[in-house]
């Protein structure tokens, strides 16, 4: 019989209340101003202080939760250290607040500090022009890529530059802190390498974004990689996960509630994008561009931000199948490229 859950998802509607999950482990969760209107973050006892799993936006309502978080929790702790599982705006945000306050120190693997910094102060005309270049390549207009960018520009309004000095955390690394000793696991596709902490003792994974109880993680392709295959490198680091996790894990998600049958849930998210890359096929049997092939993967009306996300995950199933020869490349006659099915 699986574990009961109920209880987890009873208290994901206790707003920026700390929630014990484990012994040394509180979860919390966070407002976003999206769509998607959470994310989870996670604070580990270290006895005279506190490591922070992710830190939420960098803005005055994230800044005021975790004020009054902190203060809830038992003792007057500082937080030591943040962990960063990757650096996208609602898991980073708000880690250069935490250094400044109580001095901590930020934990990321290289790739994702890299990308944040960059991210962070990166104003040159060069990466919005790079940015239309590659919607209008997709079969957008101009003025639809100029607003796309627009729209897809927005990681300075939510993060603060990251700290120029960081702690490196990599792939197979132990890190004690929780009163558990923690084995990184970098997890790439949703970002490029991506950190989950898995306590095999314990049996509990702090999955960050990589695996989510209810909805698929977006697997994009980004105007800075166009010819990437991120959905490659998801497709065989959920396997890992698969094969290294014990099947009886307690995960601790960036989103939605924590939950158990981890396996299950990998199992789910491989057949979602085989199924998926079948309907990029099947819109691929007359030359269509990029953007013709959105609707495939998403019936629903999308907003100009959404479409962001749309194109970028449409792409990466689309480079996927360009890489294992099931697509083909051509050029029309403005110039812009066309996907074909080879067969």
């Amino acid at each position: 019989m699986a574990p009961d859950d109920s209880r987890f998802r009873a208290a994901a509607g206790q707003a920026a209340v700390p929630q014990p999950v484990a012994p040394g482990v509180w979860w919390l969760r966070l407002a976003l101003p999206f769509a998607l209107d959470h994310v989870n973050v996670y604070i580990l006892d270290d006895g005279d202080a506190w490591t922070v799993v992710d830190t939420g936006l960098s803005d005055a309502d994230t800044r005021a939760a975790w004020t009054g978080a902190l203060s809830v929790l038992p003792g007057a702790k500082p937080v030591a250290r943040v962990v960063a599982t990757h650096h996208h705006v609602d898991h980073v945000g708000l880690a250069p607040w935490f250094v400044e306050r109580f001095g901590a120190e930020l934990l990321m693997t290289q790739r994702e500090w890299l990308w944040g910094r960059l991210l962070g102060v990166d104003d040159t005309p060069e990466r919005p022009e790079a940015f239309a270049r590659f919607f209008r390549q997709a079969g957008f207009s101009e003025a639809e890529a100029a607003e796309m960018v627009r729209q897809g520009d927005a990681y300075r309004r939510f993060v603060l530059p990251l700290p120029a000095a960081y702690r490196r955390l990599c792939d197979g690394d132990v890190l004690e802190a929780g009163g558990r000793r923690w084995r990184l696991l970098c997890c790439p596709g949703h970002s490029s390498e991506h950190l989950c902490l898995y306590d095999p003792q314990g049996r509990i994974l702090l999955a960050g974004d990589h695996v989510l109880p209810t909805i698929s993680p977006n697997v994009s392709v980004w105007p800075s990689d166009p010819d990437a295959d991120p959905l490659a490198e998801y497709l065989t680091s959920l396997r890992r996960v698969a094969e290294e996790v014990d099947p009886d894990t307690l995960v601790l998600p960036g989103h939605g509630a924590p939950f158990h049958g981890l396996h299950p849930r990998i199992d789910w998210l491989l057949d979602h994008h085989a199924d998926r890359l079948l309907l990029v096929l099947d819109a691929c049997r007359t030359p269509v561009a990029l953007r013709d092939v959105v609707p495939a993967l998403f019936e629903r009306a999308l907003s100009d931000h959404q479409m962001v996300f749309a194109v970028g995950e449409t792409a990466a199933h689309v480079n996927h199948l360009l890489r294992q020869g099931e697509l083909r490349r051509e050029t029309a006659p403005d110039g812009t490229p066309r996907l074909l099915a080879a067969t």
